[in-house]
């Protein structure tokens, strides 16, 4: 069963024991913590503390959402942030797969990071976590192909891709078709869930029928659907995207 969260970065301004009381309010599962500003890594004593109030609430720590750029090659700094996971109860980390996208990455660099993806996805082993890359522009996971090439390449069974709409709604067809491509690799882990159209933040109540399809492709796959980038920053539209997101999750369940 996929569960449903909350990407912890989408409200930036909110201490975690806020974000922990909105998201518990909302009736999801659990939240993705964000390193840079929520739990930073290394604060052992931080983890603990939210993972005690999210066992509080009766939520999960979905994933820690490092901003890690494997290419980077720092494997102590990476072994940091896999310990913090590990302390916030998390069962995934969340890298970026190099600074640049897959057209303009040279062989070196391109041999770089994939050392890297394995060095890490070893580290995260060791603490019992997955690695997963964000499905995203400027990096080597900017396409289906380039994302397929790279998880084969990397070949490690703790490595994994998130999956996000990056192109236009008018090309949904092709949203499907990276979904489908990643969800027969066994390596789809999330799914980051919002509705943009032409850089303009909407309810997603406005994009349930695209979402209802895509959740259908995945719903025996992946671990969870998290929301993320919400309309005007606002609670109240949080609470109402954290129904539309149970309800399209609900029904495929039902169907299934």
């Amino acid at each position: 069963m996929m569960r449903t969260g909350l990407v912890s970065v989408t409200f930036r301004r909110k201490t975690p024991q806020e974000i922990i009381a909105l998201v518990h309010q909302s009736g999801l599962d659990g939240i993705e913590w964000g390193a840079d500003v929520h739990v930073l890594p290394g604060d052992l004593k931080g983890a603990a503390a939210v993972r005690q109030e999210m066992d509080a609430h009766g939520l999960l720590t979905l994933s820690y959402g490092s901003y890690y750029r494997l290419g980077s090659g720092d494997t102590n700094g990476f072994g940091q942030i896999a310990e913090t996971a590990s302390a916030l109860g998390a069962p995934n980390i969340r890298v970026w797969a190099g600074t640049s996208g897959s057209l303009e990455t040279d062989a070196d660099q391109l041999a770089r990071v994939l050392e890297d993806a394995w060095q890490c996805a070893g580290v995260a082993a060791e603490y019992g976590l997955d690695v997963s890359t964000e499905f995203h522009g400027n990096t080597l996971m900017d396409s289906m192909e380039a994302s397929l090439s790279f998880l084969d390449r990397v070949s490690h069974r703790r490595m994994h891709s998130y999956w996000q709409p990056i192109h236009p709604v008018s090309e949904e067809s092709r949203h499907l078709s990276e979904i489908s491509a990643l969800r027969d690799t066994a390596r789809l882990k999330n799914l980051h869930v919002y509705h943009w159209r032409q850089e303009q933040r909407l309810p997603l109540r406005d994009g349930q029928t695209l979402w209802r399809e895509r959740i259908r492709l995945v719903q025996h796959c992946a671990d969870a659907a998290l929301l993320e980038f919400v309309k005007d920053d606002s609670p109240e539209q949080f609470l109402e995207d954290a129904n539309v997101l149970k309800n399209l999750c609900g029904m495929q369940d039902k169907e299934s």
